[in-house]
């Protein structure tokens, strides 16, 4: 008998999707710098900035199966790097056409932050490509967790590797409270209310890179205990992204409402970045909040349209495998 799915998942994906949207349509209105947004604005990006990715993160930790064998790796190139590689191609085609071999150069190894729009499906690969690597060792899998929770990430060189030590042991406490079956209580919230005290640094700052308020001076001076201190501050990193995933496990305990969106978050995520509207750019809080509404509108409608035909539905979204004649067969229902 299949074992029901927990709809809850499918809500934390959607809300998630929804605020890694409103986090690029607050960079676009505002050219890149969330700090120029009015106070809450500003504010709720800080926010959503250190919960939306590693959400995503989490619950496909908490969904990955005890022991990855090369048949599920398999499975997941499918899914994340057929759209990975197609959606690229989508994106040189319209945005990058004048810099063939820098396009070429980001899509393969990504190494800066905005160079490269699809980087999540690239590096959710990396984290399910590690998981079947390490998985079969308990003290393996801690080990390394444990080293990316306190690697100052001024030590590593390239901006994957920076996220990867961040989401990795993010996508491990997934998997470990999928498998204990961990059930936070309102004690998250405190907790996140502490924490984020305790991170806080600007209204929009993007709290995954910025330092806290506090210790910004004493990071900014190369002192010898500057790397300690910044070891420190990536481990309050990781405290306050697993107190606010416990916040949103707890608020979202009987959600099941929206769930159908979680469905189709890889669209909507790849598909989001082309349809931001322009007269987005220097307006006011109505005119972006119309842009979120048609942006996040726009997307879901792209991806259901590419869901239609079997061949955009693998090509673009990660659905099965190639529809090919010998494959004319439908698949069992989940």
């Amino acid at each position: 008998m299949a074992k029901e799915r927990d709809l809850r998942l499918d809500v934390l994906k959607a809300v998630a999707m929804c605020l890694v949207v409103l986090g690029h349509v607050i960079l676009y209105a505002y050219n890149n710098d969330a700090t120029r947004a009015p106070l809450p604005l500003a504010t709720a990006f800080s926010i959503l900035s250190i919960l939306d990715v590693p959400l995503f993160a989490f619950v496909s930790g908490y969904l990955a199966p005890a022991v990855a064998d090369a048949r599920w790796v398999g499975r997941r190139a499918l899914q994340l790097l057929v759209p990975y590689a197609a959606w690229n191609v989508v994106y040189w085609a319209i945005v990058s056409r004048t810099n063939p071999m820098g396009w070429l150069l980001s899509s393969l190894v990504w190494l800066d932050q905005s160079a490269n729009p699809m980087w999540f499906l690239y590096l959710l690969f990396v984290l399910s490509a590690l998981w079947a690597l390490l998985g079969r060792s308990r003290i393996a899998v801690l080990t390394v967790a444990v080293a990316c929770v306190f690697v100052p990430f001024e030590a590593l060189p390239y901006f994957s590797l920076r996220y990867l030590a961040i989401l990795f042991p993010v996508f491990v406490a997934g998997r470990l409270v999928g498998e204990r079956k961990f059930e936070p209580g309102p004690w998250a919230l405190v907790a996140a209310g502490l924490l984020l005290l305790a991170k806080w640094s600007v209204p929009g700052a993007n709290l995954l890179w910025w330092p806290p308020r506090w210790a910004a001076s004493a990071v900014a001076a190369a002192g010898p205990g500057a790397l300690w201190l910044s070891a420190g501050l990536t481990a309050l990193r990781f405290a306050l992204i697993l107190a606010l995933i416990a916040s949103a496990m707890y608020l979202a305990r009987r959600a099941h409402r929206g769930a159908w969106l979680g469905a189709l978050t890889l669209g909507i995520y790849a598909a989001h970045k082309l349809l931001l509207p322009p007269w987005v750019a220097g307006g006011d809080i109505v005119r972006l909040a119309a842009g979120y509404a048609f942006t996040l509108g726009a997307a879901i409608a792209l991806t259901l349209l590419l869901k239609r035909w079997r061949w955009t539905a693998f090509l673009f979204l990660g659905g099965g495998g190639p529809p090919l004649r010998t494959r004319d067969v439908e698949p069992p229902a989940e």
